[in-house]
């Protein structure tokens, strides 16, 4: 998500105006950029296929912790900033051999 978000430079270096905000967050990364701004954080990360339980124990710690918020916030504000922080701290993900149940 953050790779085509810094498209929005090169449209800015080529001049390019937008006439509205959708059309700007289109640009760069297509109808879904535009959609995560009308969906709640839970809204968004279901839909793409992240279960309950993980959103719950998981993003909902980190995303309180990052911004003081919870996964009512804006889907758009939370994937970004979100994949940002993790691409930019490279943190490693290991599998566990307790998968519990």
């Amino acid at each position: 998500m953050s790779t085509n978000f810094t498209n929005i430079y090169d449209l800015q270096e080529k001049e390019q105006a937008f006439n509205t905000v959708p059309e700007m967050l289109q640009a760069p990364g297509g109808e879904k950029f535009y959609e995560y701004t009308q969906q709640t954080t839970r809204q968004t990360l279901e839909n793409i296929g992240l279960n309950q339980l993980l959103i719950d124990e998981l993003v909902t710690v980190v995303i309180r912790i990052n911004y003081g918020q919870d996964v009512t916030l804006n889907g758009f504000a939370s994937m970004f900033f979100t994949t940002v922080n993790i691409r930019d701290r490279k943190i490693p993900i290991r599998r566990s051999s307790n998968r519990g149940t």
